[in-house]
This record gives C-alpha cells, sequence and structure tokens, in this order.
C-alpha cells in the first residue's frame, strides 16, 4: 500500500499528511466456509510484522464499497461480494511509516464481505503473509478483537 500512496502523492507530502491528519480507511473482515477469519501479516509500519485485517486508504471520491473491493484485490487478488458496513472505529500508532516518530492516527470503516473462491489468493509485496485464523488471538491489537467480533455478530 506504501508504494502505491507514494506513486499518487510525493512521499514527502505524504508524511505530512501522516503527521497532521487522521486518515480514513476502510478494513475488511472475510471469513471461509468454516468461520475463519482471512488476515495478513504487515511489513510496514504501522504494526510492522504483525496480524491485520486486509485494509487501507480510502481515495477522495472513492466510495467505501468500492475502497474495500480494491483493497482486498490489491492485497491478496481476490474479488471481494455483499460488502456490508459493520461500524466505525480508530487505531492510534506509536509508530508510523517512513520513519515518523510521531505515530499514525486513522478513522476506520470495517466492512464485511464475502468471496466466491480463494484458489488465487496471495500476498502482494506490502505484507509476508496471508493466513486464516479461526480464534482471535490474544496477542492481537484490541481493535482487531473488537472489529472481528462486531463483524461476527452481522
Amino acid at each position: 500500500m506504501i508504494s502505491m500512496i507514494c506513486d499518487m502523492i510525493p512521499t514527502e507530502e505524504y508524511k505530512i499528511m501522516l503527521e497532521k491528519l487522521a486518515i480514513p480507511c476502510v478494513d475488511v473482515v472475510v471469513e471461509n466456509s468454516e468461520g475463519e477469519i482471512l488476515m495478513i501479516k504487515r511489513s510496514n509500519e504501522p504494526a510492522k510484522g504483525q496480524w491485520w485485517l486486509p485494509g487501507g486508504r480510502i481515495f477522495k471520491k472513492e466510495t467505501i464499497k468500492d475502497a474495500a473491493i480494491r483493497k482486498i484485490r490489491e492485497e491478496v487478488g481476490l474479488e471481494l461480494t455483499e460488502v456490508t458496513v459493520v461500524g466505525a472505529y480508530e487505531t492510534i500508532f506509536d509508530k508510523g511509516p517512513f520513519g515518523i516518530e510521531s505515530g499514525t492516527h486513522s478513522v476506520n470503516v470495517l466492512v464485511k464481505g464475502s468471496i466466491k473462491s480463494f484458489d488465487n489468493m496471495e500476498t502482494n509485496g506490502d505484507h509476508s503473509d496471508v493466513k486464516f485464523f479461526r480464534d482471535v488471538e490474544e496477542s492481537w491489537h484490541s481493535y482487531l478483537k473488537e472489529a472481528i467480533a462486531d463483524a461476527r455478530k452481522k
């Protein structure tokens, strides 16, 4: 995701945005037929090395649904359908990309969607792995625990 954003917004300008603004994002909950949640392992800050929901920045004039479809396609190579908004959350991190010491703040719209086939699932260069989890792990960020619980109620 960082490389795509930087292609659209010069890196120095994006760094200033991250230092000054909360960034609108979409995070996507997808379950397989066994009820396991699709997660990606982040390669970049914030949350580098941690399992996280697929998702990312919402672009200007992009709907939440379209952003969710784009992020699933970009991050795991799959086609998302039946997108439903679960709720709005926020995440605040002490670390940010590009060595930002002031951290990052995002407003996260959580959606739940369906995937017809997981046959061609693969991660992009911004993530080191993609995996399904049945249970929420104790070490996960509090946002993930709350968001996944809320999505499973929908």
